[in-house]
């Protein structure tokens, strides 16, 4: 695609460079991000995108249309003639030409297309398909089975799993008919809702999945920030909120029960509430003891996705890592791993209940500032492993070092072996010979010892499954 510009001499180049990748399906993922946040938060590139996107997809639209080719032929010829007697108006006029074209002849045949419909959000091509197309208000996305992602004007990223359909209303809103989404809003999102036939759930600045059940329920997940659910029938009902590692099903007469286990792609593109029969996973299921209603936190199992800077905790953004010079633990990398509650670690009694389908080695990652609990000593053996965690709490590059700990201030995430380590825990290990349920108890008291020169009160322990080959 030439990198022509539907406004007059705009200069920035590397706009022109991100579009022309978008446009002819080449895009990293750096790129899309990049993308992302040019036109979420510049204006002019934001106008610009349109422009040139709405231009792109005429053209791609009378490249589909053999009938209209003459007629374009036509026309494009004595465009070209004018520029021919004055090449100096090539970058000023060809595109302002081609766009009048374009509006031309499409408006003869496809009359929405020169209304007055804004662009809302474009949609990823398909594999074998060429560019981007875009959506705009009462559009619907369809599909039978795979994943579309959509990039919305301000930003918002929603990606649509399975057989869905979904229905555009405005930039902030949706109607969710059938199927599954993930939606990452994005630093211009707040407020972004997601309606369903039994709820509503608007954002308050997270990362969060809804879905519609076979019986027309909802199931909310939110994997980070918070969201604010209402009953569908009544906009202006304010409803509970969901933090970090909650989940509910909101039932189609309104009353909400609680999820407690969701399965997780280990790159995030798509979740479940219940096991897929492709996975194949010796977990086949996790749950426990809690009893208030009140608590809405779920266990996400993640199968093969155990590695570097992976989340820990479904209610914590903090992260596993590789300890400073020295490699992750073979026999964990690419592991079956669950994330349990940090909230959890002072939780007595507590018992995490693992259904496992085949023989299996379970590894406990236990926080050395807790001494080693009764069940774990009894049943576990400690080995000499050791993996970090990254205690941080907000993204971004921060290079000078984190504070000591037991100091309130905020910690930067690291990214790589090694980087921002704040804690090392200790790998304990077990090894069943047949499928069974195994019982995980509390989380060990305070170790006195560590405690008098480390203040803070520890972390609640990890869970990796692999199976006995």
């Amino acid at each position: 695609m030439n990198r022509l510009s539907p406004i007059e001499n705009f200069p920035d180049s590397e706009l022109l460079d991100l579009m022309a990748a978008r446009c002819q399906g080449t895009a990293t993922p750096e790129q899309w991000q990049r993308l992302s946040e040019r036109i979420a938060t510049d204006s002019a590139a934001a106008e610009y995108y349109v422009a040139h996107m709405t231009l792109h997809a005429g053209l791609s639209w009378i490249g589909d249309q053999p009938e209209l080719q003459p007629q374009v032929v036509g026309r494009f010829s004595a465009v070209r003639q004018t520029l021919s007697v004055r090449p100096r108006m090539v970058m000023t006029g060809i595109v302002a030409s081609l766009a009048l074209i374009v509006l031309g002849v499409v408006g003869l045949y496809w009359n929405p297309f020169v209304q007055n419909r804004s662009v809302l959000a474009w949609v990823e091509p398909d594999e074998g398909e060429i560019g981007t197309r875009s959506v705009t208000g009462g559009d619907h996305v369809r599909q039978e089975k795979g994943i579309t992602q959509m990039t919305f004007r301000q930003g918002v990223k929603l990606t649509l799993t399975g057989k869905a359909d979904l229905e555009l209303v405005d930039e902030k809103n949706v109607i969710l008919h059938a199927g599954q989404i993930q939606v990452d809003v994005g630093p211009n999102g707040h407020g972004f809702t997601v309606n369903t036939p039994s709820a509503k759930v608007i954002d308050l600045g997270t990362v969060f999945g809804v879905s519609i059940t076979d019986e027309a329920e909802t199931n909310v997940v939110v994997f980070s920030g918070e969201v604010k659910l209402g009953p569908n029938r009544s906009p202006q009902a304010t409803g509970a909120s969901l933090i970090q590692g909650e989940a509910v099903r909101v039932h189609a007469d309104g009353g909400h029960s609680l999820l407690r286990e969701i399965w997780l792609e280990p790159d995030g593109s798509s979740w479940s509430t219940q096991k897929s029969m492709t996975t194949e996973s010796p977990i086949v299921s996790v749950s426990d003891n809690r009893q208030d209603a009140s608590c809405s936190k779920y266990y996400t199992i993640v199968p093969r996705g155990f590695g570097e800077d992976v989340l820990a905790y479904g209610d914590r953004p903090y992260e596993w890592n590789s300890l400073p010079g020295i490699p992750m633990p073979e026999e964990l990398l690419g592991a079956d791993y669950i994330r349990t509650f940090n909230n959890t670690k002072f939780e007595d009694p507590l018992e995490i209940v693992l259904t496992l389908s085949k023989p299996c080695h379970i590894y406990v990652l236990m926080d050395p500032r807790h001494e080693p609990p009764a069940w774990l000593t009894a049943d576990f053996v400690k080995t000499d492993l050791q993996v970090g965690v990254d205690l941080g709490n907000r993204k971004g590059v921060n290079n000078s070092p984190p504070p000591p700990m037991g100091i309130r201030a905020d910690r930067y995430l690291g990214r790589g072996p090694g980087m921002s380590v704040d804690a090392q825990f200790e790998v304990w290990k077990r090894t069943i010979t047949q499928p069974q349920q195994v019982n995980l108890g509390p989380n060990g008291k305070r170790s006195e010892i560590l405690l008098k020169s480390i203040e803070g009160a520890g972390s609640m322990y990890g869970i990796v499954v692999t199976p006995v080959h």
